[in-house]
C-alpha cells in the first residue's frame, strides 16, 4: 500500500505546480460553450420560426468565430505576451455570455451577435494553454501527464457546466448563460497568477527569413491537422444532435441530456488524469484507440433504446474524445518545439473548429444524400460509420510509426516525429 501511494504522489508531482491555477482556471472557459447543446431543443421551440439547421447554428457560431481568432492569437504571440492574450479572451467571453441574459426572447440574430463573441474569445484562449505547458515543461513525460492533467480539468469543469447549464434552464432557457457570470473570478486568477509567457519565434524575420514556416510544413503536422480535422467534423455530430436524438425517441427532457454531457465529461476527466499511464501503455497506438472509443460510443448511440444505452454510448465516446484531444495537443506540441507551438495548435484548433462549425451542415447533408430521414439518430450513426474509416487510417499510420522504430529506419519518412 505505502509503494502504491508513493507512486500516485510520484505521478501527480509535477514542476512548476503553481502555473496550473491560471491555467486550468481558463481552461474551463475555452470550450464552456460547447456544453449548451442540452438548451437546443428548448431553443426549437423558442424560435418555431427558424429552421432545424439554424438553430443548431448557434452552437456552431462560436467555433466559426473562432477559427480567426484562433489564428491571430498564434500570430501575436510572437508580438504580445500570453497573459494579456488571455485577459482579452476573457473579457469577450464575458460580454457575449452575459447579453442574453437581459432579454425574454431575443432576436435570434442577437442571440448570433452574443455567441460569436464567446467564440472570438475562446479562439483566443485555445492555443494558450498547450503553449504554456510546452514552454515552462521540456520533460516530455511530464508535459505528458500535465497535458492530460489541463485536459482533464478541462473536462471537470465542462461537466460542472453541463450540469448547471441543464439546471439552470429548467425554469428559463436564458438562465443558463449565468454560468458566464464566474468568468469575473477566471480574470481575476489569471491576472494575478498567470506568467507572462515568452515571445514565440515569428514565422518570417530577417534573421531566420522563412525558418518558422518551414517548421509548419512539417509531414507529420499536415497529417495531424487533415485527420484530426475530419474527426472534428464528424466527433460534433454528438454535441448538435444529442439532444433532439433524446427529444425524437421520447427518451427524456433536458435535465436527462445534461446529465449526459456530464457523465461523458467525467469519464473524461478520468482519462484525462491517467492520460500519463494510458500513453506507456497504447504507444503510438493511442490517437486510434481514442478514435475506435469514440466510433464505438456513437454506434450505440444512434441505436440506444434507452437512456441506459445513450450512457453507456457516452462513456465509451468520452474516453475516446479524452485521448484524442490530448494526442492532439501532445503530438503537435512535440513536432513543433516550443518556440513554434503557439501557432501550430492555433493552426490545429482552427482547422479543428473550422470543421466543428461545418459540421451541421455536413452530417446533415450526408445522411440526407445517403438514408433521406432526417434523424438525429441516422445523423449519429452516418458519423460512427466515416468514422470506421478514420480508425484504420490512423492505425495503419501507427502500425507504420512503430515497425520502422522497430527496425531503425528514418521515422521522418513516415510521417514520425523528429
Amino acid at each position: 500500500m505505502k509503494k502504491l501511494l508513493g507512486g500516485l504522489v510520484a505521478y501527480f508531482n509535477v514542476e512548476h505546480a503553481l502555473f496550473l491555477i491560471p491555467i486550468f482556471a481558463f481552461a474551463v472557459y475555452d470550450s464552456a460553450f460547447a456544453e449548451y447543446s442540452s438548451i437546443l431543443a428548448m431553443l426549437s421551440d423558442v424560435y418555431p420560426d427558424v429552421p432545424k439547421v439554424a438553430i443548431q447554428m448557434i452552437l456552431a457560431v462560436p467555433v466559426l468565430t473562432s477559427i480567426p481568432a484562433t489564428l491571430i492569437a498564434g500570430i501575436l504571440a510572437a508580438y504580445v505576451r500570453k497573459k494579456y492574450i488571455a485577459e482579452i479572451a476573457l473579457a469577450f467571453i464575458f460580454i457575449g455570455g452575459v447579453i442574453p441574459l437581459f432579454f425574454e426572447r431575443p432576436n435570434i440574430y442577437l442571440l448570433f451577435f452574443a455567441t460569436a463573441l464567446i467564440g472570438v474569445g475562446q479562439g483566443f484562449l485555445h492555443p494558450l494553454g498547450t503553449a504554456l505547458v510546452s514552454e515552462y515543461w521540456n520533460d516530455m513525460d511530464q508535459r505528458g501527464r500535465v497535458l492530460g492533467f489541463m485536459q482533464a480539468f478541462n473536462f471537470l469543469g465542462a461537466a460542472i457546466v453541463a450540469f448547471l447549464v441543464g439546471v439552470l434552464a429548467v425554469s428559463r432557457w436564458n438562465n443558463s448563460f449565468l454560468v458566464f457570470l464566474m468568468i469575473v473570478p477566471v480574470f481575476l486568477v489569471t491576472h494575478f497568477a498567470l506568467p507572462k509567457g515568452e515571445l514565440d519565434k515569428r514565422l518570417v524575420s530577417r534573421k531566420r527569413r522563412f525558418e518558422g514556416l518551414k517548421g509548419l510544413l512539417k509531414p507529420i503536422i499536415i497529417y495531424l491537422l487533415i485527420v484530426l480535422t475530419i474527426a472534428a467534423v464528424l466527433s460534433f455530430a454528438f454535441r448538435t444532435n444529442i439532444a433532439m436524438l433524446v427529444s425524437e425517441k421520447k427518451l427524456g427532457n433536458v435535465v436527462d441530456v445534461a446529465q449526459i454531457a456530464a457523465l461523458l465529461n467525467i469519464v473524461a476527466f478520468i482519462m484525462g488524469v491517467a492520460f500519463g499511464k494510458f500513453t506507456k501503455l497504447a504507444d503510438k497506438y493511442s490517437l486510434s484507440l481514442g478514435f475506435a472509443g469514440m466510433t464505438a460510443g456513437l454506434f450505440i448511440i444512434a441505436f440506444g433504446p434507452n437512456l441506459v444505452a445513450i450512457y453507456i454510448g457516452a462513456i465509451l465516446y468520452g474516453l475516446g474524445l479524452a485521448i484524442n484531444q490530448i494526442c492532439a495537443l501532445y503530438y503537435l506540441s512535440r513536432a513543433a518545439g516550443k518556440h513554434l507551438v503557439t501557432i501550430v495548435i492555433s493552426l490545429l484548433m482552427a482547422c479543428m473548429s473550422f470543421g466543428a462549425a461545418g459540421s451541421p451542415s455536413i452530417t446533415v447533408g450526408l445522411e440526407t444524400l445517403i438514408l433521406g430521414t432526417g434523424l438525429s439518430s441516422n445523423i449519429i450513426a452516418v458519423s460512427a460509420s466515416l468514422f470506421v474509416l478514420l480508425t484504420i487510417i490512423e492505425f495503419i499510420h501507427a502500425y507504420l510509426q512503430k515497425r520502422d522504430k522497430d527496425r531503425g529506419v528514418d521515422p521522418g519518412k513516415n510521417l514520425e516525429f523528429e
